[in-house]
């Protein structure tokens, strides 16, 4: 392999090539694919589920439902910076990916079971398994290739070829297992959606653990902490982020509704100052009803100031 690398970024080993590159390629491509399956697989049925699990199908809980989506795909994001910490610093590139897929393998479990307070703790989980493995695996593809290597870039492109795909195969799929074989259009097997997600994330550790013996020994524990020590005190490190994960999401919904409930009240306050403006623009017409309009001003104006939504009655003379 050509091209000069990085002062800390040593030269790979030599790879078996397969098309025109490095053979982890493709291994690490599989992992990706099978853990985006798992993690689009679920997205399109969250919010669904949430309604019709846990408000009974009432559509006032969409709103709470969307927050909860929202809250969800922030923090996965999120913690992705304290992954790259943890495989960097603390147990390696390789061993990140393994805990983050048993962590996420297990949260995709928790959220097929039928209560709020476990399908919120299993996001939490998600989020948190999330976060020790999707940085991290797309850093090993820069690593099996020397900093300068012509193919660097597409490789990349191939890797996330792998990504879209997984993206765009897993609700088609979850859809129809939702829909067709376990379930129909009109009650969905949602439970079915996270089962074959949290499959398709144990086909990705499976494919990853087999695998990884192609990286030869690039994604290791840095020096001197091969131990399962620290494997161990990453499990309970994992283990407390999780509530305080679980009270992050549900804190972010909740103010996220606060802002909307406030928007909503803003909008109505505005709805009745056009109301108002408008009687009195019939007031100063001329109007007939027009001394019974300015006696309700008073009226009005302490309903405004009190930011309260004004249902002004309809004038008797027109139907609407």
């Amino acid at each position: 392999m050509s091209g000069a690398s990085l002062p800390n970024q040593p030269a790979p080993p030599e790879f078996a090539q397969l098309m025109g590159h490095p053979r982890p390629l493709w291994m690490l491509f599989m992992s990706e694919f099978w853990e985006r399956f798992a993690f689009y697989g679920i997205r399109w049925a969250l919010v669904l589920y949430i309604v019709a699990q846990f408000h009974g199908g009432d559509p006032s809980g969409q709103q709470a439902a969307g927050l909860v989506y929202g809250a969800y795909l922030a923090l996965v994001y999120a913690a992705a910076i304290f992954g790259g910490y943890v495989a960097d610093k603390i147990i390696g590139y390789q061993r990140s990916i393994l805990v983050g897929a048993v962590i996420m393998a297990a949260g995709l479990f928790m959220i097929s079971v039928p209560n709020e307070d476990v399908f919120k703790l299993g996001l939490a989980t998600i989020i948190v398994g999330n976060g020790l493995f999707k940085p991290i695996i797309s850093t090993l593809v820069g690593k099996i290739y020397a900093v300068g290597d012509e193919r660097r870039d597409s490789g990349f492109t191939i890797f996330y070829m792998g990504i879209n795909l997984g993206a765009m195969i897993a609700p088609i799929v979850t859809q129809i297992l939702a829909q067709r074989v376990f379930g129909d259009d009109g009650t969905p097997a949602y439970k079915v959606v996270f089962i074959a997600a949290g499959i398709g994330m144990l086909i990705s550790l499976i494919w990853f653990w087999v695998g990884r013996g192609q990286l030869k020994g690039v994604g290791e524990a840095p020096e001197g902490a091969n131990g399962l020590g620290r494997v161990v005190a990453v499990f309970v490190g994992a283990a407390a982020a999780i509530p305080v994960v679980y009270f992050l999401l549900a804190m972010g919904a909740e103010n996220a509704a606060g802002g909307v409930d406030g928007d909503v009240r803003g909008a109505r306050v505005h709805a009745g100052d056009r109301r108002h403006q408008e009687w009195c623009r019939c007031a100063r017409q001329g109007d007939r009803d027009a001394n019974h309009l300015r006696l309700q001003h008073p009226v009005l104006d302490v309903l405004r100031a009190s930011g309260k939504f004004l249902h002004l009655p309809r004038r008797p003379d027109r139907q609407s």
